[in-house]
């Protein structure tokens, strides 16, 4: 099972706001909601981060995520080694900000982990 969707009911109930959703690997089917405007990270540390990952080659900090609610786009700040892939292999520049708009999929280190900006 490779696509994710948000039920209407669940979408009508939320706060406004971004969402990062597993649909590959160890965070498949979590959702995470995000507030405007504050950065959640990815990556294997867990005393760090908000949404963890046990793969090797996931850094202990790989990635920041931020919703900007008035633009409705996210900006994704790569930290990693082994890099931020937008699906279809283009890899984001480490230690820069990258506009994304929602609906896009992350590869997070490999293609074993994959994350969709809601």
């Amino acid at each position: 099972m490779e696509n994710v969707s948000v039920t209407r009911s669940l979408a009508l109930n939320r706060v406004p706001g971004g969402a990062v959703i597993g649909v590959r690997g160890e965070n498949f089917g979590k959702i995470v909601c995000i507030r405007p405007e504050v950065e959640i990270l990815l990556g294997r540390d867990t005393n760090l981060c908000d949404i963890f990952f046990h793969n090797g080659k996931v850094s202990r900090k790989h990635c920041g995520i931020v919703y900007h609610l008035k633009e409705n786009a996210y900006s994704v700040y790569d930290y990693s080694t082994n890099g931020t892939y937008v699906k279809g292999g283009k890899r984001l520049k480490r230690g820069g900000s990258h506009g994304i708009p929602p609906g896009t999929e992350l590869y997070i280190g490999t293609t074993e982990d994959v994350i969709k900006l809601g």
